[in-house]
């Protein structure tokens, strides 16, 4: 079989990426690799990271329970390569500083440890905690607000009652965007986030990975993560309604502390089933991008990526094409067809 015949038979690889401090980590099914842009002189210092192992584990592999995996894996990650990235920036920093001072940068060099897994995962409690309080607890509380001044509309356990509590809770995730768009570091990172997507869809569109190539292509992806944060808010609504719609379920909605209790550990309980849908929802409007159904599907999520990216620069572009290119070295441009079932990180 001629070459090009084969390429063409064969899978793009499916590369997942996040914006970091100065750059971008690109990640794919063995290999992840961050490049990080100096504030001192400019040059981009290219770094690879250990992978989580959450993706190896066979139970992972099984739809619906890949979504689980993928959030495990990206937090995780993501956690490692936020703190490596600020550790990196301050450094540079302080190197920046030094020299316009006439200051030797000699020892400023040293670099504290990559963090592992383990720490990692325990610096994900707190902000776990806070997603409960404002994506859990307080769009329930909101809706039990609504059932106290309407109680014949939105009886608890009612559809009125979930998307009220689902309105509320996609209301907080894009106020908190907005809020956070308005800071300039922030900014900075959602145009790398740009980049890495800019990067991505050069990569898809069968282009040479240059900036020239990447500057038409759009900051919107259909696989972002951000993509799915907000299928995962639709799906809440969606679970909700048949879970707490079952007879014997109902029963707990009344307004007792313990019953209380229970209905919102239940809520929190359903996240990684809430996030399972979530995936397949995401992972099938990925495999067929062209279908109109899937442009529908993916909507909301590439209109929330208005707020968290911004249009790159070409310095923004190279560094995550830096990251991208080291990914391909390692793996290939094709997927591996006994690996195309196996989840892959946003």
């Amino acid at each position: 079989m001629p070459e090009d015949a084969e390429k063409t038979e064969r899978k793009k690889k499916l590369i997942g990426g996040q914006a970091v401090i100065n750059g971008v980590m690109m990640r794919g099914r063995r290999s992840c690799f961050m490049a990080l842009r100096s504030p001192h002189d400019d040059h981009i210092e290219l770094s690879e990271l250990p992978l989580p192992r959450f993706l190896h584990w066979k139970i992972f592999r099984w739809p619906f329970l890949r979504g689980t995996s993928m959030i495990l894996d990206s937090s995780v990650l993501g956690v490692k390569a936020l703190t490596a990235s600020a550790n990196y920036a301050e450094k540079e920093e302080k190197k920046k500083e030094a020299a316009a001072k006439g200051e030797s940068i000699e020892g400023i060099d040293e670099q504290p440890e990559l963090l592992s897994g383990k720490r990692a995962a325990l610096m994900l409690i707190p902000s776990l905690l806070l997603g409960i309080a404002f994506f859990i607890l307080g769009p329930y509380w909101a809706a039990r607000g609504l059932e106290a001044l309407w109680p014949r509309t939105f009886l608890e356990g009612g559809v009125l009652f979930n998307l009220a509590e689902g309105l509320v809770r996609v209301l907080i995730f894009i106020l908190y965007l907005v809020l956070i768009r308005r800071m300039e570091d922030v900014r900075t990172l959602f145009a790398y986030h740009g980049a890495e997507h800019k990067t991505i869809a050069t990569f898809e569109a069968d282009r040479e990975l240059t900036p020239e190539n990447a500057r038409p292509m759009s900051r919107l992806h259909p696989r972002c993560g951000t993509g799915f944060l907000v299928f995962m808010l639709i799906a809440l609504v969606l679970v909700h309604s048949l879970v707490f719609a079952i007879p014997g379920i109902q029963e707990l909605t009344r307004y007792d502390w313990l019953n209380t209790a229970l209905v919102i550990l239940m809520r929190i309980a359903l996240i990684p089933i809430v996030a399972g849908v979530a995936y397949e929802w995401i992972r099938l409007a990925g495999r067929y991008p062209n279908s109109k159904l899937a442009r529908i599907f993916v909507a909301p999520g590439l209109a929330t990526q208005l707020l968290t990216t911004v249009e790159p620069d070409d310095k923004q572009v190279e560094c995550a094409m830096a990251a991208f290119k080291a990914v391909i070295d390692v793996e290939g441009a094709y997927e591996d067809p006994k690996d195309e079932k196996a989840p892959i990180a946003a």
